[in-house]
């Protein structure tokens, strides 16, 4: 069963790396231009993912995972991300709320936080900050809960 199965997937593998005359290969089919996608990872092993327009005039959109500290005792975890920043000099600041987010229960969360990043030279990296904080109240408006990410830096490569 053994040297069955492993002849099928060399049979396969011989298919694939064959690819017919003209044909393109899946690398280079439809690949975005120099410095289009970047992705990489927090220090808490949280994903970072930061599009750039094609003529490189604007962050597209950027997302974050956090891991916020709470007073109480705990953690919030968070996904966050920013759409259509304009990019000066190879740099993009934002920041946003405070923003109110309503529960049914008549409880509600405020947020608020930045971001900020800053591309080498050569488009290849981009490197910058992130922060958010989160107020959690109950439904009669006291604040139950203050998580805070604090600074986050981060690296993203293409």
């Amino acid at each position: 069963m053994r040297l069955v199965t492993l002849g099928v997937l060399t049979l396969l593998a011989a298919l694939l790396v064959q690819a017919p005359a003209g044909a393109r290969s899946i690398d280079t089919a439809g690949k975005p231009g120099p410095g289009v996608m970047y992705g990489g990872f927090t220090r808490d092993g949280w994903p970072v993912v930061v599009e750039l327009s094609r003529n490189h005039k604007s962050v597209k959109q950027a997302g974050v995972g956090l891991s916020l500290k709470c007073n109480v005792g705990g953690y919030d975890y968070e996904q966050d991300y920013y759409r259509d920043m304009p990019l000066k000099k190879r740099q993009f600041k934002a920041s946003f709320g405070p923003y109110r987010q309503d529960y049914s229960d008549g409880s509600f969360d405020v947020y608020s936080g930045t971001a900020d990043g800053k591309a080498n030279r050569a488009w290849t990296k981009i490197s910058g900050t992130w922060q958010l904080h989160v107020s959690e109240h109950n439904s009669a408006g006291a604040v139950v809960a203050e998580c805070e990410s604090g600074t986050v830096s981060w690296t993203v490569k293409q």
